[in-house]
Formats: C-alpha cells, sequence, structure tokens
C-alpha cells in the first residue's frame, strides 16, 4: 500500500480518529502530546513514513526510514484501532 493511499483507508475504515499523516517529523509521539497540550481529540494517530528524532520507551531512539511507517496512537480507544488494523 502507499503511503498516499493510507489516509484514504484511515478515514474510511475509522472516521472516528483524527488522523495526522506525514511525510516526514522528529517523532510522532512528540507531536501528538504537543497537539494534546493544545486540545488533541482524544481518539487521534499520528502516522510518518520518516522518523528523525523519535523514542521509545526510556528515551531509547526510534528512528525509522521510508520502508515502513511509524505511528504514535492517543487516547483510551488505540486498542479499538490495533484490533481493526490486524485483525478484522
Amino acid at each position: 500500500m502507499q503511503f498516499s493511499d493510507l489516509k484514504r483507508l484511515l478515514t474510511r475504515s475509522f472516521p472516528e480518529f483524527k488522523t495526522y499523516l506525514l511525510d516526514e517529523i522528529d517523532s510522532t509521539n512528540r507531536f501528538l502530546k504537543t497537539k494534546f497540550n493544545a486540545k488533541l481529540p482524544e481518539r487521534s494517530v499520528c502516522i510518518t513514513q520518516h522518523q528523525t528524532a523519535g523514542y521509545g520507551q526510556q528515551q531509547r531512539a526510534w528512528e525509522s526510514d521510508n520502508e515502513s511507517w511509524t505511528f504514535s496512537l492517543h487516547g483510551k480507544p488505540w486498542l479499538l484501532l490495533i484490533f481493526k488494523l490486524f485483525f478484522a
């Protein structure tokens, strides 16, 4: 699937989620935390093709290339999104 097709799929399949698709960003997690402080919708997902300064648990570096998608989820309903993406 092309990155450009992802937004159409997510919007159609998960209309309850606010979706941010970015070609490149420093950190999907940092993006959502910044937006959250500005009253981010509870069900939000940020997806990028290239993450330059991401971090995981215990602040471990998490970078990506253009070969995969990196994402962060915000809000309690994240489990619903994971379930639909991988098991529906």
